[in-house]
């Protein structure tokens, strides 16, 4: 029951991590198009959770690692933290969660200095998560991870703007920004879908290379489910912006249903991505 447990627990609790993520980078992205947009409390409720988010991460890590019972656990937390790959990387999540809450308690900085910490804070997030993962070995600094954390930074990027679209546009009665962050809205997924597919076809290729038994894994088998559902999401992505985009005005409802179902795949891909993470076929 306890295994059960664990081997449930760290795909719910990365997949709050990349939501957390998500919501802190589209608010930013958002308020580029729309500067009059309330987008520091998206990102500070993003950043308050993940700041509560992390004790219980480390608390999965110490208990996966050391099996470790609660009279010894504070000890094999510090052993996790400074002997392990996912221990320093914790730290490596704690820090990136740190500069986000110095920013956010600092608004006397100018706006656009708050931007790119918080933007520098996510991409350090990022890199962080994509160190841990099946990427880990290659190091820190090698084009293995930076290639996969990029790719975690388009999935979160493109979930994030659609989840803070979709706010504004609720929040906004007189629709009297729907065309700009529309637009916004549709470039920045466009650039994330590029980025997602060049990262992803580098990270599966290089999957491919070190497995010997790659198209009979459970890797290919829930790569193959991620990528089913990210044609999905381009095919609606794709009806938004070519047919119904040109006629907003009179299809915006047909336009957030669209876009908030493409939400709920994304959110479903990010899922898949957290097993595809920890996974890898047999080498």
């Amino acid at each position: 029951m306890n295994e059960l447990l664990l081997a449930w627990l760290e795909p719910a609790l990365l997949t709050s991590l990349y939501s957390l993520l998500a919501l802190l980078s589209g608010s930013v992205l958002m308020s580029l198009a729309l500067p009059t947009w309330s987008w520091r409390k998206v990102a500070q409720g993003s950043v308050y959770a993940l700041t509560l988010l992390l004790p219980c991460y480390l608390w999965h890590i110490t208990v996966s690692l050391t099996d470790s019972d609660w009279p010894n656990l504070l000890y094999s937390a510090k052993l996790v933290i400074t002997q392990s790959n996912l221990g320093q990387m914790w730290l490596l999540l704690c820090a990136a969660n740190g500069v986000a809450l110095i920013t956010l308690f600092t608004p006397t900085l100018p706006q656009n200095t708050q931007k790119i910490a918080l933007l520098s804070a996510f991409f350090l997030a990022c890199l962080a998560r994509a160190a841990s993962g099946h990427a880990a070995d290659a190091g820190l600094l090698s084009g293995d991870v930076w290639i996969h954390s990029l790719h975690i930074v388009a999935a979160c990027s493109w979930l994030g703007i659609i989840s803070c679209y979709l706010w504004t546009m609720i929040k906004d009665k007189q629709q009297t920004h729907l065309s700009t962050a529309t637009t916004h809205l549709s470039e920045v997924a466009t650039l994330c879908l590029l980025a997602l597919v060049l990262t992803g076809f580098a990270d599966s290729l290089r999957m491919y290379q070190m497995a010997d038994n790659f198209w009979q894994s459970d890797y290919a088998r829930l790569l193959f489910a991620k990528l089913s559902l990210m044609v999905l999401a381009v095919i609606l992505a794709s009806i938004n912006r070519f047919f119904v985009m040109p006629r907003l005005l009179y299809y915006k409802r047909a336009f957030y249903g669209i876009t908030l179902i493409e939400s709920f795949i994304l959110l479903i891909i990010v899922c898949l991505a957290t097993l595809l993470g920890a996974s890898m076929p047999d080498a």
